[in-house]
């Protein structure tokens, strides 16, 4: 009955997961949104899509989870591209460009050659580490600015609701620990960034009527 369960989850996550993060590639198109996205979601989710990637891929995690991942990273190498035209001087992003460009050179290692598997789980520790920490300096920045237009809040919604159902297949198929503790814990961070969302909604409106 939980296998059932569990698939039903991963099903449901998949193809949510699929189309999730396009609205907020839309919402970059504005270069005000960009400004205020901070490098440190940005960097640190770039790096949890790319680790998933490697920790997907040599753990042997469902299709539908190497999949996501893949599709994740193609995403977040496009916000790259974009945050590229405003920040390409910036000290931080170079420096997260080239930690990108070193776990990516990592997935083709891998894809040529066979790894060790504790090396695929300390990639996936890392990984959600990253998943982890990357909504806390959008809170911070939430909190001071009392402002959220940064971020495309159907793409938060979404997001949520794929953590949600990955929570549900994690325990209920038995997923490797880094699984469980990561999306447990990113679940509560996505939480608590949609009731900023609900707390900060007046302020934000007027920032948006002011930039039109």
């Amino acid at each position: 009955m939980s296998d059932t369960i569990g698939n039903i989850a991963l099903n449901m996550a998949f193809i949510l997961y699929l189309v999730h993060y396009f609205p907020q590639l839309l919402t970059n198109r504005k270069v005000d949104n960009l400004e205020h996205l901070s490098l440190h979601f940005h960097g640190m989710l770039s790096i949890c899509y790319l680790g998933d990637l490697i920790y997907g891929f040599g753990m042997g995690m469902p299709w539908q989870y190497r999949c996501v991942s893949t599709m994740g990273s193609c995403c977040l190498l496009i916000q790259h591209w974009q945050l590229h035209k405003i920040h390409h001087l910036n000290p931080l992003y170079q420096k997260y460009s080239v930690a990108l460009l070193v776990m990516l050179l990592l997935f083709l290692y891998e894809l040529l050659f066979e790894g060790s598997q504790s090396v695929y789980l300390t990639v996936g520790y890392l990984s959600h580490l990253a998943g982890i920490g990357y909504l806390i300096p959008v809170l911070f920045n939430n909190w001071v600015n009392k402002l959220t237009h940064a971020l495309n809040w159907k793409y938060v919604s979404m997001n949520w609701l794929c953590y949600f159902l990955n929570c549900i297949s994690a325990y209920c198929l038995q997923w490797p620990m880094p699984s469980k503790i990561g999306l447990a814990f990113g679940l509560f961070c996505l939480t608590s960034l949609l009731c900023q969302g609900l707390l900060y909604r007046s302020s934000t409106e007027l920032a948006k009527s002011v930039t039109k």
